[in-house]
């Protein structure tokens, strides 16, 4: 009993039925140090113990099917007896002794024809990355480095930084112009960046005053000369009106 308590510790009750052994007062005492209680059967009535009962009954028609097997010893026989019960789904609990007991179910010939969910989802997965990695690209960044980093705190979505450390392929730390650090970056490109359109300037009109001549007096009304403007298109504001979400709990 000691190695049975070993290896998956002391139970709550133990059915027993009125033998010597299980009258001793060691016994007694050794049960009541370990905080187990005794459940004693009726005694010459052995069917009120009726979970043993039907095990035992259980076990001895599955000797009996498997004595035509010369094969395989008595001991094989009980041992694939255990494997194939504990393993089997109970008629009362739905469930197997095996998952009640361990948690998780027992690995069996049978397990061969359904495979594992585990192992099929990593295969899977597997092949999903090759076909993703064919036309990916990997960016390679170094130490010292010139990358745009995503700003959080400020207005600039990206700030220009140096790498500082990179401890894994899918992440550095950057040091940023103003001091500060950030992970999350990406390569620099080369040249100034633009943002947004140019928007088209349309230059102030100048004056052109007329040359002076012999025969006419100088005139001194200014002629003015304008510059068409640039027939791009001209950027505004959107002017859609802006209406809140109407909910059902206030129309309510």
């Amino acid at each position: 009993m000691r190695n049975i308590f070993a290896r998956y510790g002391f139970p709550k009750q133990i059915f027993s039925d009125n033998g010597p052994p299980f009258q001793s007062a060691e016994y007694e005492e050794f049960l009541r140090q370990n905080g187990m209680q005794r459940i004693l059967v009726s005694p010459y009535h052995p069917s009120s113990n009726s979970l043993a009962e039907w095990f035992v009954q259980t076990f001895k028609h599955f000797l009996d099917s498997s004595a035509s097997d010369p094969s395989c010893t008595l001991q094989q026989r009980v041992q694939n007896f255990l494997l194939s019960y504990r393993s089997t789904q109970h008629a009362t609990t739905g469930t197997s002794p095996a998952k009640l007991f361990l948690q998780r179910e027992l690995r069996t010939r049978l397990s061969l024809v359904r495979p594992d969910l585990v192992t099929h989802a990593s295969c899977q997965q597997g092949k999903m990355k090759m076909h993703h990695d064919k036309h990916a690209k990997f960016r390679e960044i170094a130490v010292s480095d010139t990358v745009l980093a995503r700003d959080h705190l400020s207005g600039q979505r990206w700030q220009r930084g140096i790498v500082a450390q990179h401890p894994s392929s899918h992440s550095c730390q950057v040091h940023l112009d103003d001091g500060r650090n950030n992970s999350h970056s990406k390569t620099a490109k080369s040249g100034v960046p633009t943002f947004g359109k140019a928007i088209p300037v349309v230059p102030d009109p100048q004056p052109v005053i007329a040359p002076e001549t012999g025969s006419h007096p100088p005139d001194n009304s200014a002629q003015f000369e304008t510059t068409p403007a640039s027939t791009g298109p001209v950027l505004r504001r959107s002017s859609r009106s802006h209406r809140p979400p109407q909910n059902l709990i206030e129309e309510m």
